[in-house]
């Protein structure tokens, strides 16, 4: 996984869990100050909050670069009454258009 092909009037989203966020940290760390894309969007998921490793670092970019846009979210599962299937609040997050004007892009 490399930046070189990423033309630079494009917008990258990184979707991430727990620790997989690794490879983009690298990424920023590297590239922060030259990167690439247009905005970069940084979805970091995890069950519970303070398994969003990496997250005073992202805050940062996110308040310092005005193309950085980090979006942190717990996904905790709940059990519908009665029902075996369990809910995804990031599901509903995404179809009401909270993610996109969170991004801003």
């Amino acid at each position: 996984m490399t930046l070189e092909d990423v033309p630079t009037d494009t917008n990258l989203l990184m979707v991430a869990t727990g620790t997989g966020l690794g490879p983009y940290i690298s990424m920023l760390r590297t590239h922060a100050y030259e990167f690439p894309a247009d905005q970069i969007g940084i979805i970091h998921g995890a069950r519970y909050s303070w398994d969003l490793g990496y997250r005073p670092e992202l805050e940062a970019y996110d308040s310092r670069f005005n193309n950085v846009h980090y979006l942190p979210h717990d996904f905790p599962t709940r059990r519908r009454s009665g029902v075996g299937r369990r809910t995804r609040p990031g599901t509903k997050m995404a179809e009401s258009g909270r993610l996109r004007s969170a991004l801003r892009f």
